[in-house]
């Protein structure tokens, strides 16, 4: 395995149109509640439609 050398942000988002599915690290996860998100922290910065920033 290789250790990531990144910092890492989770976060809720309200919808998936801004989210870069290209960037290197992304993943994401669905409830009946809510869409959540965890991505590089460069990335997730990039999101208008976040709840809540790292």
């Amino acid at each position: 395995m290789k250790r990531i050398e990144e910092e890492f942000c989770v976060c809720k988002v309200k919808d998936f149109t801004e989210i870069n599915l290209e960037a290197d690290y992304v993943f994401l996860g669905k409830t009946d509640k809510e869409i959540s998100l965890v991505s590089d922290a460069k990335n997730i910065l990039k999101i208008k439609k976040v709840v809540g920033k790292c």
